[in-house]
């Protein structure tokens, strides 16, 4: 695979010191150094200037229209190989600075001539400029085959707008843009002539650096213009904006190394790998969930819509193992091999994991869950229930445990008269309490602790996985609670009273459907629901008795307490209608 590497403004870099600060970038990463021999480094330094011989015309499009079949599936698939790439750089949630922009950044950007944006913005609006740059790069690339593109500063905006003239047969494998000016709305005008339309079969994927400290980005990215980007903050010094800098740091020469050589990460968890260890509550919850997903997938009949669950789920069930073989790694522990051999995606093997206790409160969170969060697809109620039933098969119940645990979820929602654009729906609450987190169980709350403290990494690295709208959340409550015992306190369920009212709704709809079900499949009643739903409306009751008396009458608020207050009632009369009360009642 062949190295391009478009240069910014100045002489092009004829003496090559791009090519050694990558070396030297690849080298601290443990990949091959390149040889300078095998890359192609067009140089169009004198085209950018005024005085530069003729212009040319642009090249003609090389990029064919997509048929309807690839518009259907080709923007999930990228999708699919940036998230891929993303997992790779282990980018970050994203820090904000808590300083303001260094007067010496301001002074570098008014005053050095790297700052490129004014020969930038020249390049854009002058067509036969364009096409003179165009058509000498094109010259120098092969006409099929892969290439990894890296370009940097102007040389960005060059690499973009060749993208609507390459070869046919070219694909581009990685692009890697760096410093680059293009995030300027105020270059782009009305009308954007870099790209006319992205090409996404002959794009794999696309990393774009930039630094706060460097003056030409303007201390943004480009991705709110060029969505296919994916946007990476590193680290330069003040004012750096030359491409060794970003080509020596460690995320940029990983972009490009893997790109090059593939990957250099190892088999998880090797240490000890010999001796298996069990899977602990929060690992069987994990691994049900991710069966369950494999299930729905099989149970969705759109062909279309199926293919797309099934990446979804595949880049959930990559990133939550990659995470957890980390997050064991940190805790010097290995890595169970029922989760370690799912890292290629394949389907989970269950087997006896649960009580039949246990599996009512694990299969009820599960199915409020969206399983392939942050990923939205609409699944049919039917689907839902078939990929429960079979859930409880391959753990070892028959499949109306499942039937019947589903069946007990929409009793208790309409009961509580959840909403049906609620019905299904990933809702979980979170909350930051004295350095843990508080979860809306299935039977309550529960404290988790941060990490490093007695076990509680993991469940926080699961969390981060799947993210505060996905099903991570409830489920590591419920095996928390499998394990704990369940202790409700009065302050954590104060604290979710205070809640909005879905969430409110929900976790009433839960606790109640694990009554029913326990219920119907004869396991032994759990007094503790009883007590969790009174210190509900004891709480509920006290925030609306606050609130009401200094607010208007028809408040929203006021309406919403009074709509907890109700739910709470009906699913306390619930309880009693079918005998799960008190004793004496």
């Amino acid at each position: 695979m062949k190295l391009v590497f478009l240069h910014g403004i100045g002489d092009g870099d004829v003496k090559s010191a791009w090519c050694r600060a990558l070396c030297d970038g690849l080298s601290e990463m443990a990949y091959p150094r390149v040889d300078f021999d095998d890359v192609i480094a067009p140089h169009y330094a004198p085209l950018l200037r005024e005085d530069t011989s003729p212009p040319c015309s642009l090249p003609e499009p090389g990029v064919r229209r997509l048929t309807a079949a690839q518009a259907a599936h080709e923007p999930w698939e990228y999708e699919c190989r940036q998230a891929a790439m993303e997992r790779l750089l282990e980018v970050p949630g994203g820090s904000v600075t808590t300083v303001g922009f260094p007067e010496s950044l301001a002074e570098c950007a008014r005053s050095v001539p790297v700052f490129e944006v004014a020969q930038a913005r020249n390049c854009l609006s002058n067509e036969g400029r364009r096409g003179s740059v165009l058509q000498t790069i094109l010259k120098e690339l092969p006409q099929a085959g892969e290439v990894v593109i890296v370009a940097h500063g102007l040389g960005s905006l060059v690499a973009i707008n060749l993208l609507d003239y390459l070869p046919q047969e070219l694909v581009v494998h990685r692009l890697v843009t760096i410093g680059s000016p293009i995030g300027h709305l105020v270059m782009h005008g009305k009308k954007n002539p870099l790209l006319k339309a992205f090409p996404l079969t002959r794009v794999k994927t696309w990393a774009n650096f930039w630094s706060l400290s460097d003056p030409v980005p303007y201390g943004r990215g480009i991705a709110h213009l060029f969505a296919h980007a994916l946007d990476v903050r590193v680290e330069l010094g003040m004012c750096e904006h030359a491409g060794e800098p970003y080509l020596r740091s460690p995320l940029v020469a990983k972009a490009i190394g893997d790109a090059l050589f593939g990957s250099l990460r190892r088999e998880v968890a090797t240490i000890n790998a010999a001796v298996d260890v069990p899977l602990d509550d929060q690992e069987k919850i994990i691994l049900a969930a991710l069966a369950y997903g494999h299930f729905l997938g099989d149970e969705i009949t759109d062909v279309g819509k199926q293919k797309r669950f099934r990446a979804a789920l595949h880049e959930v069930q990559q990133s939550l193992i990659s995470d957890l073989a980390e997050q064991c790694a940190s805790d010097q522990r290995t890595m169970p091999a029922r989760l370690r051999e799912l890292a290629d995606g394949r389907r989970p093997e269950l087997g006896e994991l649960f009580d039949l206790g246990k599996c009512i409160t694990v299969l009820l969170e599960i199915v409020s869950k969206n399983i392939i969060h942050p990923y939205e697809i609409d699944v049919s109620v039917d689907a839902r229930q078939h990929a429960l039933a079979r859930l409880a098969s391959a753990l070892n119940f028959p499949e109306r445990v499942g039937t019947t645990i589903f069946a007990a979820l929409n009793d208790a929602r309409r009961e509580v008269k959840v909403k049906a654009e609620l019905k299904l729906k990933p809702l979980i609450g979170l909350a930051a309490v004295g350095g843990g987190l508080l979860l809306a169980g299935p039977i309550g709350l529960m404290m988790v602790a941060p990490a490093g403290l007695a076990g509680g990494a993991a469940v926080v690295s699961a969390l981060a996985a799947f993210g505060p709208g996905g099903m991570i959340g409830g489920l590591v409550a419920a095996g928390g609670l499998m394990a704990a015992g369940g202790g409700v306190t009065g302050a954590a369920v104060k604290m979710l009273a205070s809640a909005p009212e879905a969430l409110i709704q929900d976790t009433l709809a839960r606790l109640l459907a694990t009554a029913i079900a326990r219920h119907k499949l004869r396991e032994p009643r759990d007094d503790r629901i009883w007590f969790v739903l009174c210190e509900f409306e004891s709480q509920i009751a006290r925030e609306q008795h606050r609130v009401e008396p200094l607010s208007d009458p028809d408040a929203p608020s006021c309406r919403a307490h009074r709509r907890k207050a109700q739910a709470v009632r009906q699913a306390l009369e619930c309880m009693i209608k079918i005998g799960l009360g008190p004793p004496h009642l």
